[in-house]
């Protein structure tokens, strides 16, 4: 059997412009490029993991209203709230920790660092209790109580710092039931918890 020559003076064709091919990049597409190319587990790369859930508990609905304590009034007029001091005081939840803070919903005490009405500016405390709903943390509190040990009913609410019910979760906190947040805040005087 004979074999072709080859002959030096045919050239290959070869197109003035490659040609390009046309690939769908559609989602399908990119998953079974991306399963052929990786073998189980031992695919390098960072890994697709799922978005962290919403603690539940802040998905829930605010609880119903319910009427300031008995005597509020009477606080709010011997203390000159909303005369005298700072409306809506700046302050921590306690015991104070730096950066994001683990909260949980139940009984709570928040530090003052301005003063509210004629209360002394340090050393007052507001408590009442923290719970979660609505994608926030919420805070009712009911007493306020001086360095000195004088207590006073009150109906104050937690505020972020644009005088918004409520702070802003930053995520999950490591116990269950808990969430992570900044504990500085206000809080603001109202006529009845809604």
């Amino acid at each position: 059997m004979t074999q072709p020559k080859d002959t030096t003076d045919v050239k290959p064709s070869t197109p003035s412009r490659p040609l390009a091919k046309k690939r769908l990049k559609t989602p399908e597409a990119v998953r079974a490029a991306a399963a052929a190319a990786c073998v189980g587990a031992a695919c390098a790369g960072p890994q697709q993991t799922e978005p962290e859930r919403p603690l539940a508990a802040l998905r829930q609905p605010r609880p119903p209203p319910e009427e300031c304590p008995p005597g509020t009034l009477d606080t709010k007029k011997e203390l000159q709230i909303g005369k005298a001091g700072v409306s809506t005081p700046d302050g921590f939840i306690v015991p104070f920790e730096t950066g994001t803070a683990t909260l949980r919903e139940g009984p709570a005490v928040f530090e003052l660092n301005d003063s509210l009405g004629t209360l002394p500016r340090y050393g007052t405390t507001v408590v009442g209790r923290l719970f979660f709903a609505e994608g926030r943390i919420h805070g009712w509190f009911t007493e306020a109580r001086t360095r000195d040990g004088r207590s006073f009913p009150v109906c104050l609410v937690l505020l972020d710092s644009h005088r918004e019910a409520g702070w802003e979760p930053e995520g999950a906190g490591e116990e269950p039931g808990t969430v992570r947040a900044m504990p500085l805040g206000k809080v603001g005087w109202v006529k009845r918890f809604k």
